[in-house]
């Protein structure tokens, strides 16, 4: 299929076993960038070791603007626009407020979870920053 030749993919919560085989069959059907996000530098390298074209630290982006900030910058300087085509959502939380600006017109979105929201009080018990 050619849904996602050329695409920009952003998957949140890469690192688990459902983020990591999103971001692999992104990659076998043509996406032309991967960013995943993940929580830790060993999972960061594991992402890229697995093909993702950039891995970025939620821990270290707290924030909505810091995330989005990264993930602009991370496309930019592969030359690409800053712009995501789809956006597969594993957390919910500051990693997704930051995708929003990002999503160009037309993008796709996969709500798969909300793991930041598993133990907060309610849905409104995250800072989007």
């Amino acid at each position: 299929s050619g849904a996602l030749r050329g695409a920009t993919v952003l998957v949140s919560g890469a690192a688990g076993v459902v983020g990591s085989a999103v971001g692999q069959m992104a990659r076998a059907l043509g996406a032309g960038f991967v960013i995943g996000t993940a929580g830790s530098q060993a999972k960061i390298q594991h992402l890229l070791d697995l093909g993702f074209d950039a891995a970025i630290s939620y821990k270290e982006k707290t924030t909505a603007s810091d995330m989005e900030a990264a993930m602009r910058d991370s496309l930019i300087a592969a030359g690409r626009s800053p712009h995501i085509d789809f956006y597969f959502d594993n957390t919910g939380g500051h990693v997704t407020a930051a995708a929003w600006p990002l999503l160009r017109d037309g993008a796709r979105v996969a709500v798969c979870g909300g793991i930041v929201h598993y133990e907060s009080d309610g849905p409104d018990g995250w800072d989007a920053g």
